[in-house]
């Protein structure tokens, strides 16, 4: 069945064949086909007609957005209907559509397919690399774009596709700083999102040459961990494992969904800062999760992500060990489930958590049990703070009282909050008590 993205294209193919051109679905469009999956966003490549004359057909199919110049590229239509189409050339000669079919990256990325007639071209071995599940570059410009290492992980990620030798080897040859911060953030994040086992991408990271870009990432290989805990093994084991379980509670909301992969990412990313072999033989980390929220910050500030999608990582990473530290705490106050909640958003940390105690080898995290999940959700929801607690005083209630601007304020708003948090105010009424006493108004 047609997505809009597909019938759109096959129109603008015709257009194109009474134009005296002739257009092809091209890269991923026919890569998902043969695949099976969902053609969501079609590619397109046209031969034989001018660049300004296929400029000028594509105008009426709605609206159009021109990028890049050597090789000019449409964005054609919005929303679920949206086409990508390229300029290969003013000839669809052979040895122009191998051309075409050279520049691109990967040989399941450079097949084309006729939308008019359904046939199939292959110039390059695509096929038989699809049905061996590789990912085999189709030429040494694969080096041409420093991304296409990122664009591999990707790849091995979302299709489970294996790189070849030739990739790996070309992959490490190439400059990947070069490459545009955007776009290796788009890569790491779509595989994130996008995988339904991100840990088959994120594998490669060390072994093709990807540690020049994310290095916090492979200084986790071969780090130790206590093996009662963890018999998984080393640090960057159970991150991959740990990825792979919060990949599983995604929600299809990304922006719920991405600060808890992130999160998963980097939850244990300064245990190679922090780990070492006590006397008594095991090995420890200690403060890995507040130096770990330092370091997440900074890893995502390094590559342009600040804000609230930050400040939510950092969140996260800093307090994804206390579900399971207050359970095991002989006596936990309202109080500090209440401050939890202030600090961090409950259901973000309950999957972080959750994710973190399954990813491992543990006889509990075998059977998918986390009690320490479930108890703190129950314990939220049972005082009523699932969410932080809306203020009961604003600081125009202690102006009112005659409070002159000034520190004054903040610290009777804070004493009240503090108040609120413990249970000893639970109504506006009383918070407005406690501050005219703190304000010497009562």
């Amino acid at each position: 069945m047609d997505t809009p993205s597909l019938a759109l294209s096959r129109r603008i193919a015709a257009a194109v064949a009474r134009e005296g051109g002739r257009a092809f679905l091209a890269g991923g469009s026919v890569r998902d086909r043969l695949l099976g999956r969902l053609v969501t966003d079609a590619d397109v490549e046209v031969f034989g007609l001018a660049p300004e004359r296929l400029g000028g057909l594509l105008r009426r199919f709605g609206k159009v957005v021109l990028a890049g110049r050597q090789y000019p590229v449409w964005r054609v239509g919005s929303g679920p209907g949206l086409v990508d189409v390229a300029w290969g050339g003013e000839s669809a000669a052979p040895e122009v559509l191998r051309g075409a079919c050279a520049r691109r990256d990967l040989t399941v990325n450079a097949l084309l397919a006729d939308p008019l007639t359904g046939e199939l071209l292959d110039l390059v071995g695509g096929v038989d690399d699809l049905a061996g599940y590789r990912l085999r570059p189709v030429s040494r410009a694969f080096l041409d774009d420093p991304l296409r290492p990122l664009r591999v992980m990707r790849f091995a990620g979302t299709l489970g596709f294996t790189p070849t030798k030739e990739a790996i080897s070309l992959c490490r040859q190439a400059d990947v700083g070069r490459a545009a911060g955007e776009r290796i953030w788009s890569e790491l994040s779509r595989l994130l999102l996008e995988a339904r086992r991100p840990s088959l991408g994120l594998a490669w990271i060390p072994r093709i040459g990807l540690g020049r870009v994310f290095p916090e990432l492979t200084e986790m290989v071969g780090v130790p961990q206590d093996p009662r805990f963890h018999p998984e093994g080393d640090v960057w084991t159970h991150t991959l494992m740990v990825v792979d379980e919060a990949a599983k509670a995604r929600t299809g909301d990304p922006d719920r969904d991405l600060p808890v992969m992130l999160a998963a990412l980097l939850h244990d990313v300064a245990k190679p800062k922090t780990t070492f072999m006590g006397f008594d033989g095991r090995v420890r980390s200690p403060e890995h999760d507040t130096r770990g929220a330092r370091m997440a910050r900074a890893f995502l500030e390094r590559h342009g992500r600040r804000g609230p999608l930050a400040d939510a990582v950092e969140a996260l990473v800093r307090e994804h060990l206390r579900p399971a530290q207050l359970m095991a705490a002989a006596a936990v106050s309202d109080g500090a489930v209440r401050r939890l909640v202030e600090r961090v958003d409950l259901e973000s940390l309950i999957r972080l958590a959750r994710a973190d105690h399954l990813g491992r080898g543990t006889p509990e995290a075998r059977e998918g049990r986390f009690p320490a999940g479930d108890w703190l959700a129950e314990r939220a929801r049972a005082l009523g703070a699932t969410r932080p607690l809306a203020p009961l005083v604003l600081g125009r209630d202690v102006l009112a009282l005659g409070v002159e601007p000034g520190p004054e304020v903040g610290r009777i708003l804070g004493a009240v909050r503090e108040a609120q948090l413990d249970g000893r105010v639970g109504s506006r009424e009383e918070a407005l008590g406690l501050a005219r006493e703190l304000a010497g108004r009562g």
